[in-house]
């Protein structure tokens, strides 16, 4: 149903004749042809929860602890700058600075957790997932997930340490250069 000529696309990248690339892939692909009678493409709504969920999962093969904060946030993509900026270089920024402040918390001498992170992925279009985690000590869970719980809300209320920001935006900007340089040794999927 869904692998059919009106829902596929060839792209040929390079240095090509586009006239000898045009007919290999005509010679190969024109034979085939789209249904008379497609399936509708339905588009299938995806509702955010507006209540916190609580869940917890077991595994007795499991030999540790990892508590986890999570949203999902409905986003409108754009392709524009400011869309982009909104969408991925904001968000990155704040991850960074929560990151930093995760990997100072667990450089203390008694540390809330054994390790932090902040996540992110897209789920579906238009909906993004964001998540802080820790694995916990034993018998600590509590305590790592109030800490994780306190560090986001002070990045919330705008508490951060001096220099954070310029700190983020500092290694994003070299982070940046750095993919431009290696961009054509990268597989693309980590330039998209």
């Amino acid at each position: 149903d869904w692998y059919r000529p009106d829902l596929m696309g060839v792209l040929v990248v390079g240095d090509v004749d586009a006239d000898v690339v045009h007919a290999m892939v005509a010679a190969r692909f024109s034979h085939l042809s789209s249904p008379s009678t497609p399936r509708a493409r339905t588009e299938t709504e995806i509702s955010v929860p507006n209540q916190p969920r609580v869940a917890t999962f077991t595994d007795p093969e499991s030999v540790q602890t990892e508590v986890a904060l999570t949203a999902q946030l409905v986003v409108h993509e754009s392709s524009t700058e400011e869309g982009y900026t909104q969408q991925h270089l904001l968000p990155g920024l704040v991850e960074r600075i929560l990151q930093e402040r995760l990997l100072e918390l667990s450089q203390l001498s008694t540390p809330p957790y054994i390790h932090a992170q902040v996540r992110r992925g897209r789920i579906a279009p238009g909906l993004v997932h964001h998540a802080v985690a820790a694995r916990a000590h034993t018998g600590r869970a509590e305590e790592a997930l109030t800490t994780l719980a306190q560090e986001l809300a002070r990045l919330g209320d705008g508490d951060m340490s001096p220099g954070a920001l310029d700190r983020a935006r500092r290694r994003l900007i070299r982070d940046l250069r750095k993919l431009e340089v290696e961009a054509e040794h990268l597989p693309s999927a980590r330039l998209v």
